[in-house]
């Protein structure tokens, strides 16, 4: 598709950070319309038909849905990821905002939260989401800063998913490159 996904194999602050480097050199241009979707989880390197080196796995497809989720501007991310900010660093809470559980593709379930610094990210409720609510797809609905208290497993690999059109993505590269 139109998406990009970026692999990040240490750090799982990386993926988070990342996105609101991108999200805050991609605001002075309203033409871009990304949005972000992170997850943390199993990735497999492999070769595609081209024999290019690709990536594949849970958290890819799983941070493909979250993003789904997204309107332009969002960052988005998994209850895991939101577990691990809060686990590194209380300053994190006051960015994120618990969007609850909702229906995605396959009927599988994902606890999103919505990153927002007032620099980076998208404030608002997805349109997606209000929708779930309007209809009762949205399986919980809990309020704006709620962290998270599950423990966490051992780290694994992020994967970070932006999506926009080629025009898009052609002005995302001029962006980052400045």
């Amino acid at each position: 598709g139109d998406g990009v996904a970026l692999v990040f194999l240490s750090n799982p602050i990386d993926p988070v950070e990342c996105a609101l480097e991108i999200a805050g050199r991609v605001r002075s241009r309203p033409d871009l319309k990304i949005r972000m979707g992170v997850d943390t989880g199993p990735i497999h390197r492999v070769s595609d038909i081209n024999g290019n080196v690709n990536v594949t796995g849970g958290a890819i497809n799983i941070a493909q849905r979250i993003m789904d989720c997204g309107d332009a501007g969002h960052i988005l991310l998994s209850s895991s990821v939101a577990e691990t900010l809060n686990q590194v660093s209380d300053t994190w809470v006051e960015k994120l905002y618990d969007l609850g559980a909702s229906l995605v593709k396959h009927e599988r379930e994902l606890h999103l939260f919505n990153l927002y610094t007032g620099e980076a990210g998208n404030p608002s409720v997805p349109s997606k989401l209000r929708k779930n609510r309007e209809t009762g797809s949205l399986l919980t609905v809990l309020t704006p800063h709620t962290a998270p208290n599950a423990l966490l497993d051992p780290p694994t690999p992020s994967v970070f998913e932006a999506i926009g059109h080629e025009r898009e993505k052609a002005g995302l590269r001029d962006a980052l490159a400045q």
